[in-house]
């Protein structure tokens, strides 16, 4: 039986323009993580939000998988012009949350993708076929080879291994 508290937000909205989300039970892979959406539709269902606070005082456990959910909020308020306040998260999570902002995607960090022309392509499948039909008729030359020793009684192998 799973005693595990499951992954939930808790929503507060304050007078002053201020949302705040609190996370609790256990944030890790394979549960089942509250959607994005949901935060991005609390936000647009308060107007004048100008501050997101959050609490993770009842976490009871957590992996990446929050810290993908907290980079995209985060991603989320900064286009919409919203301060996230992050100071109700535990520690570890504050940590890696900085260490993650603090170095940009490179531009050029994601190869692009550039489909090989037809005839490179059926050209590159012959020469594999070639070479691979090379190696397989070199196997099949050294394996009746071998058997032929075996049937001559010149062959040379280890009992053991018979």
């Amino acid at each position: 039986m799973n005693t595990e508290q499951a992954p939930e937000l808790y929503f507060d909205k304050q007078n002053d323009g201020k949302l705040l989300i609190r996370f609790t039970g256990k944030w890790s892979i394979g549960q089942n993580i509250p959607s994005l959406e949901r935060v991005q539709e609390e936000i647009e269902s308060t107007p004048g939000s100008r501050q997101i606070i959050l609490d993770g005082e009842r976490l009871s456990g957590w992996d990446s998988s929050l810290l993908t959910f907290l980079v995209g909020l985060d991603e989320y308020a900064s286009n919409q012009g919203i301060e996230v306040n992050k100071g109700g998260l535990p520690e570890g999570v504050q940590r890696l949350l900085t260490l993650a902002s603090a170095v940009p995607e490179k531009k050029d960090a994601h190869r692009a993708t550039i489909k090989e022309p037809l005839l490179s392509r059926i050209g590159k499948q012959a020469f594999n076929f070639g070479q691979a039909s090379t190696e397989m008729l070199a196997f099949l030359g050294e394996a009746f080879l071998a058997f032929l020793r075996l049937m001559g009684g010149r062959a040379r192998f280890r009992r053991s291994d018979l």
